[in-house]
């Protein structure tokens, strides 16, 4: 069976058009899972600029990252998605194991905190609110 794999060029996008894209793809990633395929490898192609610098009287080409580059790396990062691959090179991988991972993570049932972690931000925030009117009332009554 041959594998599917999955580019977004983003060599010629706006930079929140390129987040927007990858965040949509991850989506229709995360359906497939749900629908039981295999996940593809995600390879998103993008924009460098080459910059002439003098080294000891030698002129090196240098490979810089676009801010496209800086953007899609720092997203993968804080989505905490591991890739191969530099901003700098222009091509950034993404494996279709590491999506799996990614989205059906292993839950460690001896933490608590961890728990609370996976709620929704409006009852965390009741919980500790709720909390904190706990501790009042017991200071209030001693």
């Amino acid at each position: 069976m041959k594998e599917t794999r999955i580019v977004i060029d983003a060599r010629k996008l706006k930079i929140y058009t390129a987040e927007v894209s990858l965040l949509r793809t991850l989506r229709s990633l995360k359906h497939r899972l749900a629908a039981g395929s295999r996940l593809p490898n995600v390879t998103i192609l993008l924009p460098t600029e080459k910059k002439q610098v003098d080294i000891d009287e030698k002129e090196k080409t240098l490979k810089l990252a676009g801010r496209i580059g800086q953007a899609v790396g720092s997203l993968l990062r804080r989505l905490g998605i591991s890739y191969q691959g530099d901003e700098s090179h222009g091509r950034m991988r993404i494996n279709g194991l590491t999506l799996r991972r990614w989205f059906n993570p292993k839950l460690n049932n001896k933490s608590s905190a961890a728990a609370a972690d996976l709620l929704p931000l409006p009852s965390r925030l009741a919980k500790g609110i709720a909390g904190q009117q706990r501790d009042i009332r017991n200071l209030s009554l001693e």
